[in-house]
């Protein structure tokens, strides 16, 4: 009798995924909440919200957590964007996190060694570091840092390279010139070689090359680009850019990929050609997309922050909060969108709701919005960890793409700030840092899956 070969669910998905958006029926959210086993503290009200009755009891000022438990703190300068993870030649493992506009100390480096008492070894202070906006960015392939000086008082663009292969714990200076152009956002092609600077004002992006991290110089540029966070497909040939858009007649917030091959191949004039744009109904200001690979299929794990401009800075609850979502980016020419990953307090419903008098509840800048989002690696991560700031971390299981599910949260709650996570994926640990500093959690409860 012949034998029927059974066929995994995982490349069943994978040859059963869609080519186009025709057959695609998107939930616009909220998704249902994390169901929260043992050890958890959950959320007293909607998804998300941290209610100002909490606060006034003093509820909130104990977190909430959902399937997470605390592994360390590190009681240092307040960060506004990026937690980020290396690892060392020699197997020693480090955390780095910017500090915030308004303290500009510089970017921490933490020994994280032992995770449950993160050490401070280092402090880097050039302007690039003190001033890195959202630039801050760890290549692990070549064992680079690198930022660019986002500030005007800082043009034309300072960007600082350290090395930290070595030693993690104390990053070498490599370079410091003004090669960035200004440096509001930025991306790393995978190999290490290129370094992408993009600022939505004045609208540049900016290739540097970093063959030779001490000697830094610039191989390509684009103008008038209006890009938020590039990141690079894993040959470097396509550049995906989150674009924050004036929200202009044919300038919307959204998604542009572009071309970039002739950049990667150091062609002597490089052509940086658009193939493809994209926007969505429900957006906010669009920050930045992480590629994944997902059952063998091409997706962004694409997130926004704010509210719809043109109103981003004065609320209004009709305003939508695009929060995150997964593109479909097989074809770099026709993209779209397939699932989003949205809270109960981002619905208007409750934006019209009591949340408004909670603390920050009425600001799209340090309230219930999200702001970036990240994967432990690029390969089926399995989840995603998404700041929303006021929600604080939430967690999110992406093996379905088309379905995506809340898993676990992590709020302290007395702060709005939690910004961009790292990952150590061996020990389920998810690092980030807020206004009071940096802090490690463990995943519980076997809700990360591999």
């Amino acid at each position: 009798m012949k034998r029927l070969a059974l066929v995994p669910a995982v490349l069943l998905l994978g040859a059963l995924m869609p080519s186009s958006s025709a057959s695609v029926t998107v939930n616009p959210g909220p998704l249902a909440r994390a169901h929260c086993g043992a050890g958890s503290h959950p959320e007293t009200a909607e998804q998300g919200r941290v209610p100002l009755q909490d606060e006034l009891s003093g509820r909130a000022a104990k977190g909430y957590t959902c399937n997470t438990e605390l592994v360390g703190t590190y009681a240092g300068p307040p960060s506004n964007f990026k937690t980020l993870r290396y690892v060392d030649s020699h197997g020693r493992q480090c955390a780095y996190y910017d500090a915030s506009l308004t303290d500009a100390s510089g970017v921490t480096v933490l020994d994280m060694t032992n995770p449950a008492k993160p050490v401070k070894t280092d402090l880097l202070d050039t302007p690039a570091m003190r001033f890195p906006h959202e630039s801050l960015l760890v290549n692990a392939k070549r064992g680079l840092l690198a930022a660019t000086a986002g500030t005007a008082a800082t043009a034309p663009g300072l960007t600082s390279v350290y090395e930290l292969s070595a030693d993690c714990r104390h990053p070498k200076l490599a370079s410091q010139l003004p090669v960035g152009i200004f440096g509001h956002e930025s991306g790393f092609a995978p190999d290490g070689k290129t370094f992408y600077t993009a600022a939505s004002i004045p609208g540049t992006l900016v290739a540097v090359d970093l063959t030779d991290p001490r000697t830094p110089s610039v191989v390509g540029a684009l103008l008038h680009t209006n890009l938020h966070g590039v990141r690079l497909s894993p040959d470097g040939n396509l550049l995906y850019g989150a674009v924050t858009g004036s929200e202009t007649p044919g300038d919307p917030s959204g998604l542009r990929i572009f071309d970039v091959s002739q950049v990667q191949r150091r062609v002597a004039v490089p052509q940086i050609t658009e193939l493809s744009r994209l926007t969505w109904a429900n957006r906010g200001v669009s920050q930045v997309g992480e590629p994944v690979l997902i059952h063998g299929h091409r997706f962004l794990v694409e997130v926004d922050e704010f509210s719809k401009f043109p109103k981003t800075f004065t609320y209004d609850a009709d305003n939508p909060v695009g929060a995150a979502r997964i593109i479909d980016v097989q074809d770099p020419r026709k993209p779209f969108v397939v699932s989003n990953m949205r809270l109960e307090v981002n619905m208007p419903k409750n934006r019209h709701g009591a949340q408004q008098q909670d603390t920050n509840g009425s600001s799209d800048g340090s309230g219930y919005a999200a702001h970036y989002c990240s994967v432990p690696r690029y390969a089926d991560p399995g989840i995603a960890a998404c700041s929303f700031l006021k929600s604080g971390i939430r967690v999110f299981d992406i093996h379905d793409p088309y379905h995506p599910k809340e898993i676990a949260y992590f709020n302290r709650a007395t702060t709005s700030t939690a910004v961009g996570p790292a990952f150590d994926i061996a020990h389920r640990q998810i690092w980030y840092a807020d206004g009071k500093g940096f802090v490690a959690f463990r995943v519980t409860n076997n809700a990360w899956r591999n």
